[in-house]
Formats: C-alpha cells, structure tokens, sequence
C-alpha cells in the first residue's frame, strides 16, 4: 500500500465563466494528480485529486485558453491541509524542520520571502473567501497547459 498519495478537496479560483464546467475541472484535476470526484458550483470549481505529498503542493497553475487567445492563472487552495513547509511546500514537516538549501538560507536571513504561505489552505465548501488577495502569488506559474491542445512549460 502506497502511503504517498493523499486525497484532498482543491478549490480552483480566477476560472473564466466558459471554463465553468465538468470537463475543464477534469483537465485541471488530471493536471494536479490522480482525480477522483469533480463538483463545479458558484464561481469555483472543487476536484478531490489524489497526489503525492513526497512532492511540493502546486500554488497556482497557467492554463492557455485557445477560445479567447489569453493565458489566465488559476489559484488552487487545499481543504484541510496538514501542517506542510511554506519554504519547499512539502507536507509531513515545518519550515523550522525544512532540510532544503532555502530553508537553510532563509533561517540565515532575517527577512526571506517564502514561496507558500497559510493562504494556500482554503476554507469548506460552501463558505466564500476573497481570493483577489491572492492572486499576485501566481506570478510564478508552475505549469501551462493549453486547453483542448498540446502541453506546454514555461
């Protein structure tokens, strides 16, 4: 039995209104891991998508939208989400306990900008959170997928 993949509930912001249904939340849900369950409610889309906590949490992803001819970020928030580095974005352990070379520097530094931070925990289902706030920590995109086409990376 592999104890290395997690389910968890995703919260997928900032998607544009012709984007709002199953089959583009199961493109985005594949993107992330294993995907299980789709809901698409309101103006946000929940995927409970198995992946592997022994690798960082994705923030964010770019989705190129070939309809419209525009590239757009998606925020992702994690439902119930354990205690996990904000330096590496790893699940299992604290920045204090990080052994990655940022988290070495960071704690020689007083001042230090972490790639995570708490608002990458999203609220339950059903409740509204501001995500406008949020939106700037995308600016660097993990991935880009073009919809209906070909992958593509930055």
């Amino acid at each position: 039995m592999n104890f290395d993949l997690v389910a968890f509930w995703i919260h997928i912001y900032n998607v544009p209104v012709r984007c709002m249904n199953d089959d583009c939340a199961m493109f985005c849900g594949q993107m992330l891991g294993d995907l299980e369950e789709v809901h698409v409610k309101d103006s946000c889309m929940h995927v409970r998508v198995k992946i592997d906590v022994t690798k960082p949490l994705h923030r964010g992803i770019c989705c190129f939208i070939e309809e419209v001819d525009y590239e757009v970020s998606l925020l992702l928030k994690y439902e119930r989400l354990p205690d996990f580095c904000f330096t590496c974005g790893i699940i299992g352990h604290q920045d204090r306990e990080c052994v990655s070379t940022e988290a070495t520097i960071s704690r020689l530094q007083v001042q230090t900008v972490k790639r995570f931070g708490p608002c990458i925990n999203a609220m339950e289902r059903g409740s509204k959170s501001d995500v406008s706030e949020n939106m700037e920590e995308l600016q660097d995109h993990e991935e880009v997928q073009v919809l209906n086409g070909e992958q593509q990376s930055l």
